[in-house]
């Protein structure tokens, strides 16, 4: 995706041509792009709101093809649904397992909405209560990792002793075997 591109956008494109036709435009014409490297999965801790299993699924076999992407997860209305009730304890439980995340990588966020401030003056001033759990959240996702300034660029193929060690053994092999041959043909004419 380009950025400020819309899933929506590529779910109507794919809706009305086919498969072959979103993968050629987003496969096909796209040059070096920065790589996804970091997904933040955020949830309602809401108990009686399902947890979207299929949407899980996908994350961990896209998170999970040797491409080094870590997963993050988020609970928001946490001042409605506390860790009072067994039903959201379950939930995140739930939530942390189908993700495959440790706590670590989970955070429990208060929104900015009416249930904390009915008056709603939090628009133009912060809240050291709702503020802080984000910040020491985001500052966990973006302490940099090894893998952040790598450029992933689809028309770059692995190199080919990456992509066969057993070829490329062979090669060496066979190199070695023709400068062995040649060494022991010099040595024989100097004798």
């Amino acid at each position: 995706m380009e950025n400020g591109e819309k899933f929506s956008d590529i779910d109507s494109y794919y809706r009305r041509y086919d498969i072959q036709a979103l993968r050629k435009k987003y496969l096909g014409t796209r040059k070096k792009m920065e790589r996804v490297n970091r997904l933040i999965v955020v949830c309602s801790a809401n108990p009686d709101a399902s947890l979207p299993k299929d949407l899980f699924e996908i994350i961990i076999d896209a998170a999970s093809r040797n491409r080094e992407i870590t997963i993050y997860g988020v609970f928001t209305q946490t001042d409605k649904y506390t860790s009072d009730d067994p039903r959201v304890v379950e939930k995140e439980r739930t939530f942390l397992i189908n993700l495959g995340i440790p706590e670590t990588r989970f955070a429990r966020i208060r929104n900015y909405c009416p249930d904390v401030v009915p008056s709603l003056k939090y628009t133009k001033t912060t809240i050291p209560l709702l503020d802080i759990p984000v910040l020491r959240f985001m500052r966990g996702v973006l302490t940099p990792e090894p893998m952040d300034s790598v450029i992933y660029d689809p028309d770059e193929s692995e190199p080919f002793w990456k992509q066969d060690w057993f070829k490329t053994c062979l090669f060496i092999l066979f190199g070695l075997l023709i400068m062995f041959v040649f060494m022991a043909s010099l040595e024989f004419k100097m004798k």
